[in-house]
């Protein structure tokens, strides 16, 4: 009998000496995931691969990662040389040394030759080990399918043949921006609309730049742009998020004059 309340006391004991989960362990836990993302957009996957658990494994869009070295060997085929990602957090849940955590994830990946967005619900399970929180497992379920073509679509084609180059920029320097930074930041302002890169390969422009405005229709058209080059306030709204960027450009160089036409999918 004595053994027996021995017992029950130390049980007693070594529940309430467990350590309850804190915002502290929830903030901590999110900031894993952050930072694993921060290293994906710095593409420094050494770093990245220091807020993984050694049991590491994922699932998405149909490719299984085993491990933490399989998921990296895939994230480097595609040869990506800017990567935009932007993160809000749905929920998070925590335990003594488990975490989850929904993810409502969007973001840019390109190089020389394409440009991949993603917009996408994402589970991550995390374990405390040696007091760290690290990424056991994610899975990743796609919302947004590629652009297509269908009847109501608009297209906006804009050459850039009025470029206006600062004093020590070269095109290569205005090609790399454009390619890399502005298309990236502005495919994150919508799901409606998309910038989609061009270069002319042969032709009366060949060698220029020129993008593909895609907007899923012309009323969502009309609900960003009144009239022709002025703003609605959804429209005002969504350009003020450019700000920062367009003040970079202005600094490598200036288009004199946005030769374009919007076309409808018939």
């Amino acid at each position: 009998m004595k053994n027996s309340i021995l017992i029950a006391i130390l049980l007693l004991l070594s529940f309430g000496c467990k350590q309850k989960p804190t915002e502290a362990d929830k903030a901590s836990a999110e900031a894993a995931i952050k930072g694993f993302y921060s290293s994906m957009e710095k593409l420094d996957f050494d770093q990245l691969k220091t807020f993984c658990a050694p049991d590491f494994s994922g699932f998405e869009d149909g490719i299984v990662s085993n491990s933490i070295d399989e998921f990296v060997t895939i994230v480097k085929s595609f040869g990506f040389t800017a990567v935009k990602i932007k993160m809000d957090f749905v929920k998070t849940d925590v335990t003594s040394d488990m975490a989850h955590s929904i993810v409502k994830f969007d973001g840019n990946f390109s190089n020389s030759n394409m440009q991949m967005n993603f917009q996408t619900f994402e589970n991550y399970i995390l374990k405390k080990i040696d007091g760290k929180w690290l990424i056991s497992f994610y899975h990743s379920s796609r919302l947004n399918a590629p652009q297509r073509l269908e009847k109501g679509s608009v297209l906006g084609i804009h050459l850039f043949n009025n470029i206006e180059l600062k004093p020590g920029v070269t095109m290569a320097q205005a090609e790399d921006f454009i390619l890399n930074k502005y298309v990236p930041e502005f495919n994150l302002l919508s799901g409606d609309i998309k910038v989609i890169p061009l270069k002319g390969l042969r032709g009366e422009n060949k060698d220029k730049l020129a993008v593909i405005m895609y907007v899923t229709s012309d009323d969502v058209r009309n609900t960003i742009w009144e009239t022709e080059g002025k703003f609605t306030q959804k429209g005002q709204e969504l350009s003020k998020k450019l700000e920062p960027i367009q003040q970079e450009q202005e600094k490598l160089f200036t288009i004199k004059k946005d030769q374009y036409t919007d076309w409808r999918v018939e």
